[in-house]
């Protein structure tokens, strides 16, 4: 009977246990797409988040750009245009926006002659306003932002991240063609060092950085993601390549050069990339501990189930067993092994094992 009792605990959380294990596993799918969705959506919103950052950055520098142009056009108004004019009209005006905007270089190319007014370190080292380029041989008007800024005059141009060669830092060069009475002038510009959008993304969460279609990453989150010397990343490279194949917020996942395998979602900015990045183990990590802890919870559960089952089942068929003591004494009794009369089966249950041990008494 003992080995009954056994048995049927056994099974019984067999059967509890193949039903856990299948709502585990259910549950699992459902919690791992959950977090992941979660986690997705988090990152967009890093990815947004840097995309507003860096949108109102050069927003802000176009902007700046078009004042100085209005405030330069004013100036300049039924003002001779020769290059001594232009150094003291202009001069203080560059200098003005160079200081408030915090810019590396402030300038204005002159259509007449390719000669560059800058204000600039060099200048602010002399003490001056404004410089003319001490170059003979330079001629800004063969350079593509003062080529491009003409050709999009309403516009203007935005160059693409370079790295900058006194400060070796990335800038980019904002520039717009400069027109007084509808006649050029020349190119206004300004180079902007993304230094202190740079200090901002440090501040973020996330994994952020952005690179250009030459896959130099020039902000990012993380300093170690920066392009320093010309050295491009192997993952940026990689990322760069799968990007094109997805669109924006779509992510997607890759496998680093350690090994390491991650998910992205990128954005396109004005022909760069932002994008963000988390490892496939800590964005699953969370769910995989909860499985864990379940996977426990039903080990001990079902042993303790085992324990508990096989005394209530004892319990349960006690008075089977007191009928099988009486039928055991009743045969013994009609087969002569015993001399004594079987007793009546008392069995005080109403259920079955009650109306057996009633039949047989009667």
């Amino acid at each position: 009977m003992n080995n009954v009792k056994l048995k049927l605990s056994i099974i019984a959380n067999l059967v509890a246990v193949l039903c856990l294990v299948m709502l585990g596993v259910v549950t699992f799918m459902f919690v791992k797409e959950a977090v992941f969705q979660e986690i997705v959506e988090k990152e967009i919103d890093y990815v947004k988040t840097a995309k507003v950052e860096l949108d109102t950055f050069n927003g802000l520098n176009a902007k700046n750009l078009k004042s100085m142009e209005v405030h330069i056009v004013e100036a300049l108004r039924n003002k001779p245009l020769d290059t001594e004019s232009i150094l003291n009209e202009v001069g203080p005006i560059l200098k003005a926006y160079k200081d408030a905007g915090n810019y590396l270089n402030v300038f204005l190319a002159l259509s007449s002659n390719g000669k560059l007014l800058m204000s600039s370190p060099d200048s602010e080292a002399k003490k001056e306003n404004a410089l003319f380029f001490n170059d003979p041989s330079y001629d800004a008007r063969m350079k593509d932002w003062y080529l491009q800024a003409v050709k999009n005059k309403d516009q203007g141009y935005m160059s693409p991240v370079y790295t900058d060669a006194s400060t070796k830092l990335p800038a980019f060069t904002y520039s717009r063609a400069l027109y007084v009475d509808n006649k050029l002038v020349g190119v206004l510009g300004i180079d902007a060092l993304v230094n202190v959008l740079q200090s901002k993304f440090e501040q973020t969460p996330g994994r952020t950085f952005i690179f250009n279609e030459d896959e130099y990453v020039y902000i990012s989150t993380d300093p170690k993601l920066l392009t320093k010397d010309g050295m491009i990343n192997p993952n940026v490279k990689v990322i760069s390549e799968l990007v094109e194949q997805h669109k924006d917020y779509e992510p997607f996942f890759y496998t680093r050069d350690d090994g390491d395998e991650r998910f992205v979602i990128c954005a396109n900015s004005n022909g760069d990339r932002i994008c963000s990045t988390e490892t496939v183990e800590e964005v699953y990590m969370p769910v995989f501990d909860i499985a864990y802890i379940q996977a426990i919870i039903v080990v001990f559960t079902s042993l303790f189930s085992i324990v508990g089952l096989y005394f209530i089942v004892s319990y349960l068929l006690k008075p089977l067993s007191t009928i099988q003591l009486g039928l055991n004494s009743f045969f013994s009794y009609i087969n002569y092994e015993t001399k004594q009369a079987p007793k009546s089966i008392e069995v005080k249950s109403n259920d079955e094992f009650g109306s057996m041990a009633k039949a047989i008494n009667d």
